[in-house]
């Protein structure tokens, strides 16, 4: 392959899936990441040949190290992989970067590139072309005490929210925080209507969920989320399980048949700070079959209440074909507690809200086939459908610098995905936008050569065959897991050389499966599988945990991903039906 069709590729955000396997590829250009992709429960192989795991812009969606396979998470049974998301950094958490933003802790005054500012102190909302509405000034014509006194509460979070910005120092993992957060909250100014007072939906939910600007900044500039709530989506649940000084509290939630987002705070923390895990389980007590993204607050994101507990946020987006059930279990367990909250979802609020965009277009790049069969949209996220030739020679693991825009060309970002055959990708929503149309551009393909194998030589660390020599063996860190992880039967698989294409993804690298000396098959330790993957100007550490005993040398694993690419531009135009 010519050097424009050398294998290339890169890191998603941190994901947990369940019986599917989230994408491996983010765009890294998008700020910290926001949510841990975990992968669980001894997932096996499906009929269909896809590995059930997790990860990846893989799908997610920002700030937070991506626990899958870098997006793209192999793990077999609730173990972490930490790989950067959207990759690195997420899909889902962008930078705000834009030509002059600022914001001004002495006037309390934010702006924007396009020059539209809001005043803190003024409550004035001016938009590019210097237009303004009076946010804080007084009473309307025919507006109701506790109508404005919910607009009052909101804009005092905007401006809580905009001085807690611009007091942060330095970016944080697993946030969008700072100037994204004030934009955010400046998007939602615009959005609820561009009027002087916030919409009668937003006015009710901040009258029944009093966390919520302590959410807003967990949402940050999320249209899919904001809109929702705007449109009265949000459902109040306000429901606490507490035993042993332990607590977890679901104040609401956001759904629709294929997402679902809760809102909760909880005082369960894990060692450093980093947050217990969370499953969504069915009425039988089985986990659903989805990716899971989880944010990390920190006494920045939200004041404590009596029992410690901060808010938080749960994104469960479900896996291709299935849909979200009207009855499910959050649980969440520490130190031998398990605390449950049962959760009982009103899907009606968004029965018949789809958008359908038929498409059945086959790209080919260098002789590799790839079929975007279909776009779905729903209130909280859109679909793209693809499929992939059977007779490709060549892996296809993503659309190299893939981007959808609107006919307005407000660009929607990608939250993720699932791999596999029929691969599925996410999207950041503007259902009640409605577009007229979506164009998708992309740069190629992301992808590798079928059927290739690492094999290495745990006890002297060393790779004796690879795809190419920028694969390596490294000693792991002893810091991993706050240094409680025996890493002497840890792998630490180190990618280095990439190029700037390729450094923007992060790769899944082996299977869950590995061949010994003698050709004894092992599946790797189901419960913490995949430790975490990282992702430096360097390169990337990918660790893999093997079971804890002597193994026939050497070790044979199948490539589930490498850094490959081909280029070619790409541009397809999707309508609604």
């Amino acid at each position: 392959m010519a050097d424009d069709g050398r294998a290339r590729g890169r890191k998603a955000e941190e994901q947990e899936a369940v019986g599917q396997k989230p994408m491996e590829a983010g765009d890294s250009t998008r700020g910290d990441k926001w949510s841990e992709r975990m992968t669980v429960a001894n997932l096996k192989e499906p009929a269909a040949g896809e590995r059930l795991t997790g990860a990846g812009s893989a799908v997610s969606a920002a700030g937070g190290e991506l626990r899958t396979g870098a997006g793209s998470a192999q793990s077999a049974a609730r173990g972490e992989l930490r790989t950067a998301a959207g990759s690195t950094e997420s899909a889902a958490g962008e930078r705000l970067t834009g030509a002059g933003s600022a914001v001004s802790a002495a006037g309390g005054e934010l702006r924007t590139g396009a020059g539209s500012a809001v005043s803190a102190a003024g409550g004035e909302l001016r938009t590019g072309a210097g237009s303004a509405v009076s946010a804080a000034s007084g009473p309307m014509p025919g507006s109701e005490p506790a109508e404005l006194a919910a607009d009052a509460r909101l804009h005092a979070a905007i401006r809580a929210g905009l001085e807690r910005g611009k007091r942060r120092s330095r970016p944080r993992r697993r946030r969008r925080l700072g100037l994204a957060l004030a934009a955010a909250l400046v998007s939602l100014l615009a959005m609820t209507a561009g009027a002087a007072k916030v919409s009668p939906a937003f006015a009710a939910a901040l009258r029944s969920v009093p966390a919520l600007s302590g959410f807003l900044r967990l949402i940050g500039e999320s249209p899919a989320l904001l809109s929702s709530i705007d449109r009265d989506l949000l459902q109040v649940v306000g429901r606490t399980a507490e035993k042993d000084g332990k607590r977890l509290t679901v104040e609401a939630l956001v759904a629709d048949e294929r997402r679902l987002v809760v809102f909760y705070r909880t005082n369960l923390r894990m060692e450093g700070l980093e947050p217990t895990r969370l499953d969504v389980k069915d009425a039988q007590g089985k986990l659903i079959s989805a990716s899971y993204g989880h944010f990390s607050p920190d006494a920045q994101d939200g004041p404590a209440d009596e029992a410690g507990a901060r808010p938080d946020m749960i994104d469960v987006q479900m896996s291709p074909d299935e849909s979200l059930p009207e009855r499910v279990l959050i649980e969440a367990e520490q130190d031998g507690v398990v605390l449950q909250v049962p959760l009982d979802i009103d899907l009606g609020k968004t029965a018949g809200l789809v958008r359908e965009f038929p498409m059945n277009r086959t790209l080919e790049v260098d002789g590799q086939k790839l079929t975007v069969v279909s776009a779905r949209q729903t209130p909280l996220q859109l679909e793209l459908r693809l499929h992939k030739d059977s007779a490709n020679t060549m892996d296809i693991r993503n659309l190299l610098n893939l981007r959808l825009t609107d006919e307005s060309g407000r660009e929607w970002r990608s939250t993720g995905g699932f791999l596999g055959d029929e691969p599925v990708l996410f999207y950041q929503n503007g259902y009640f936008q409605k577009p007229k149309s979506l164009t998708l551009r992309a740069d190629g393909f992301v992808m590798f050569a079928k059927g290739q194998k690492i094999v290495v030589d745990s006890e002297k660390r060393l790779v004796l065959k690879a795809p190419d020599d920028r694969l390596s063996l490294t000693a792991p860190e002893t810091s991993l897991h706050h240094g409680q992880l025996d890493v002497s039967n840890v792998l630490a698989f180190r990618l280095s050389g990439l190029d700037e294409r390729e450094s923007k993804y992060g790769y899944n690298l082996v299977s869950s499966t590995f061949t010994d000396g003698s050709g004894k098959k092992w599946e790797e330790v189901g419960t913490d599988r995949m430790i975490r993957s990282s992702m430096t100007s360097e390169g990337q550490t990918y660790y893999v945990k093997l079971p804890a005993k002597k193994l026939p040398q050497p070790l044979t694993f199948d490539v589930e991903g490498y850094p490959g690419y081909a280029l070619h531009p790409i541009e397809l135009e999707m309508r609604p039906e």
